[in-house]
């Protein structure tokens, strides 16, 4: 299965330097639940609105705060410039998608 549109966008924010903005649906509206990043996501069987079985992409978001909390733990790496370690970032993150 092939990530297009939406489903791309959620999948490769991080990579496009884009936030990830979680809402969810309520008897009252829409509740905001917070900014979010895509760790990885998985293709599983799901019924579709008709009952008809189909492919459904599932993403495992996990919340920016509990991300950032792990990321002020770690410790800077001395002699390398921001620009390195910015690029060893988006390497990495692309990998990671590749992967999945």
């Amino acid at each position: 299965m092939q990530l297009r549109a939406g489903n791309r966008a959620v999948a490769e924010h991080s990579v496009q330097g884009k936030g990830l903005l979680l809402f969810k649906k309520t008897p009252n509206g829409l509740r905001f639940e917070g900014e979010m990043v895509c760790e990885a996501y998985r293709t599983e069987s799901a019924p579709d609105r008709t009952g008809a079985a189909r492919e459904a992409i599932v993403f495992e978001l996990r919340s920016l705060e509990a991300v950032a909390e792990m990321v002020e733990e770690e410790p800077n790496v001395p002699g390398q410039a921001l620009e390195q370690l910015r690029q060893l970032a988006f390497t990495t993150a692309t990998e990671t998608l590749q992967a999945c």
